[in-house]
């Protein structure tokens, strides 16, 4: 293949352009600004009004991290089955 035709496969290969990206993803951030509203709350809460250090607040959130990650697709997974 010659310089021209790598160029043209690209150009072909490249679906959406960065705007069209970013556009797309704005649609996330509805969804998702509660969440992170409600986590920074949770951790300030935990943090300051229960004293609790935020290092053993970080390993908790990380274990509940990795909880959803197992839980939640094996629920689906379940739900669809049934």
């Amino acid at each position: 293949m010659n310089e021209t035709n790598i160029k043209e496969k690209k150009v072909k290969d490249k679906v959406h352009s960065l705007r069209g990206h970013l556009l797309y993803s704005l649609g996330a951030i509805p969804s998702s600004l509660p969440y992170q509203i409600i986590g920074s709350f949770i951790a300030l809460f935990y943090e300051v009004t229960l004293g609790l250090d935020p290092f053993i607040f970080g390993v908790l959130w990380v274990i509940y991290g990795v909880w959803n990650a197992i839980n939640d697709p094996l629920a689906g997974y379940l739900m669809d089955k049934k």
